[in-house]
């Protein structure tokens, strides 16, 4: 038997086996960049969740804002149009001192059930004007 003969035979079996460590590489590196992915996505969401929660808060203490003072702390919310249907808003007004409110906005998700902690809170003071 010539060894060109030989080495061709042992380059055949060569050719399957770089080919299967290829697939197994490649494979490793999909399930690696599908996860990167997965991951990227969920953050996404997430930022995307907080930041609506943090406007919303925001928007809620502007409009508490633009209410005349009211010692009883019972301010209106936003109106159900203005807020997400999967986002709750809970709304706590503390009196501090003459004149002095501690307003806080806290903002869930329907299906948590006010778990703490909230997906965003945001506190503010209101004083009455003389």
């Amino acid at each position: 038997m010539s060894l060109s003969r030989l080495l061709n035979k042992n380059q055949r079996g060569a050719s399957l086996i770089e080919v299967m460590v290829a697939l197994v590489l490649l494979s490793i590196i999909a399930v690696a960049f599908l996860g990167g992915l997965s991951t990227a996505f969920k953050a996404n969401y997430i930022v995307d969740e907080r930041s609506t929660a943090q406007s919303l808060a925001q928007s809620q203490m502007e409009y508490i804002k633009s209410q005349d003072y009211k010692s009883s702390g019972a301010y209106a919310e936003l109106d159900e149009d203005d807020v997400p249907e999967d986002y709750d808003i809970d709304l706590s007004v503390e009196s501090i001192g003459d004149g002095l409110q501690k307003i806080t906005a806290k903002i869930y998700h329907n299906d948590d059930e006010h778990a703490e902690p909230p997906l965003f809170a945001l506190e503010g003071y209101k004083g009455e004007r003389e």
